[in-house]
């Protein structure tokens, strides 16, 4: 019974590992429409900074895409994430620096990017006097 069961096993993890969606840390640089420009980020521990892949990579946003303010707070304090007005269309995307970009987390259909954006949750906001 235990050779059937660890070959079926194994096909069963391949089988959701390819079609599983991604999510990772991005700065969105630009918004046209439902096309979305971004950067990869990541956290280097030794220069204790965030790092921005020089590749950009522009996806599109399935046509039911889910834009938020993601969740904060702290031990004491929790926040839910809140939807954004306007989705894509919203002041936040329209009106972006180039240079800063818009630090978010996004959720793609496929691993590695290759599907359509299916949530976006904005990060930030979380400095005194910042909104």
């Amino acid at each position: 019974m235990l050779r059937r069961f660890v070959p079926a096993l194994a096909l069963v993890v391949c089988t959701f590992a390819f079609a599983y969606p991604d999510t990772f840390n991005v700065r969105i640089t630009a918004v046209d429409g439902n096309k979305v420009t971004w950067q990869k980020t990541s956290f280097d521990k030794e220069k204790k900074m965030v790092v921005v892949d020089e590749k950009k990579v522009t996806s599109t946003a399935a046509s039911d895409v889910v834009v938020e303010k993601a969740a904060g707070g702290g031990k004491k304090k929790k926040v839910d994430p809140t939807p954004i007005e306007g989705g894509l269309k919203a002041d936040l995307f329209t009106k972006i620096d180039a240079e800063k970009g818009v630090n978010a987390s996004i959720t793609t259909a496929e691993d590695g990017g290759k599907g359509n954006i299916t949530k976006i949750s904005v990060k930030g906001g979380g400095k005194k006097g910042g909104a």
